[in-house]
């Protein structure tokens, strides 16, 4: 199995609004390569979407650390923080 594809495949999910399905595919891509950092930042954003702010900013830590943070990482980052104090 190929991370790539379980995340691409996450993508499409998420971009019909099946926001379940597309954690599970992000979910799958991070087991098969749990340095996946855009898996994560992915995950995050909908766990973000969904408030469930304490998993987001799990995931973008992360992926932060697997990234060195490009500019959306640190932007979803910085608005958990503002959320969540």
């Amino acid at each position: 199995k190929n991370a790539a594809c379980h995340n691409n495949l996450g993508s499409v999910y998420y971009s019909l609004k099946n926001f379940d399905a597309a954690i599970q595919e992000y979910s799958t891509a991070i087991r098969l390569n749990p340095a996946y950092a855009d898996a994560y930042y992915n995950r995050a954003a909908i766990y973000y979407g969904q408030k469930k702010y304490a998993e987001a900013l799990a995931d973008v830590k992360k992926s932060m650390s697997l990234n060195l943070a490009d500019n959306a990482t640190l932007d979803l980052y910085g608005k958990i923080l503002r959320l969540i104090g």
